[in-house]
């Protein structure tokens, strides 16, 4: 599972974007273990969302939309990580 593992309380729509963090199941969905960061916390200056997610028999791929809060931008990202880690 990727999600937003936001700690900030907000009261806006939407909320914080940051960390893109990283989950995996082993009991079928009824609980989860956070593995890593994607992308960091960032104090609201990007966020990311957006994810499709793609496997092979040695990678998860990962491509997602990054949003820069100071200028408005918009970019696609992409990360890969190995599946043998993710036991």
């Amino acid at each position: 599972m990727v999600w937003n593992d936001s700690q900030l309380n907000v009261s806006t729509h939407g909320g914080n974007r940051s960390p893109l963090a990283l989950a995996i199941s082993s009991d079928g969905g009824r609980n989860w273990t956070k593995l890593l960061n994607l992308e960091p916390f960032n104090n609201s200056v990007k966020d990311y969302a957006y994810v499709a997610i793609e496997f092979d028999n040695e990678y998860a791929y990962f491509a997602y939309n990054e949003r820069d809060n100071k200028t408005s931008s918009f970019a696609i990202k992409m990360s890969k990580v190995k599946l043998s880690s993710l036991k």
